[in-house]
């Protein structure tokens, strides 16, 4: 996680048990620190988005919102972080629920966006934007072609506002 992460989000992640381990944004890239702490320590990289298991429980997730919220027109997608797993939770969600889903991430790092616009699978490295979420560089091998065939739309946002739609969720 960035050096730079919120207190809460630290706090939260070791809440569930898991060791956080610290990386400066500016100087690393999280892929590769988790390949080396992985291989340092000869653990598996487990995908946090492209990988059928991730995306499939992503759909589960839509399967449930629209069980409990009812039929939806419209889904606009930004990833719990953002944009972190813009790939699996679009392309997941987007195959249950059967309503037009929109993507959302940060200008800073719109990869996903310029692919679907474009079409072909675009990368952005290491944004700078406070969604760290959104750092990664590119969609993935599955979830692109999901992305490409379900998504209706995708969008950008500022950091600014990204800080607005945080504050104004807090204050719900």
């Amino acid at each position: 996680m960035p050096a730079d992460a919120p207190a809460v989000k630290l706090d939260a992640t070791r809440g569930y048990g898991a060791e956080v381990v610290l990386y400066d944004k500016h100087k690393e890239v999280r892929e590769e620190v988790a390949e080396r702490v992985a291989r340092e320590r000869e653990l598996p990289v487990i995908p946090p988005f492209d990988h059928p298991h991730v995306i499939a429980g992503q759909g589960t997730a839509a399967k449930e919102l629209i069980e409990d919220a009812g039929p939806l027109d419209y889904l606009f997608r930004a990833g719990e972080r953002w944009r972190a797993d813009l790939g699996l939770r679009c392309s997941g969600l987007a195959s249950r629920a059967r309503c037009k889903v929109i993507g959302v991430e940060p200008e800073a790092g719109d990869d996903a966006t310029r692919s679907f616009k474009t079409k072909t699978l675009q990368s952005c490295h290491n944004p700078d934007t406070i969604a760290d979420g959104a750092r990664t560089h590119a969609l993935g091998s599955l979830t692109f072609p999901l992305v490409l065939r379900y998504v209706s739309d995708m969008v950008t946002v500022s950091d600014a506002e990204l800080v607005k739609a945080c504050s104004t969720c807090g204050s719900a």
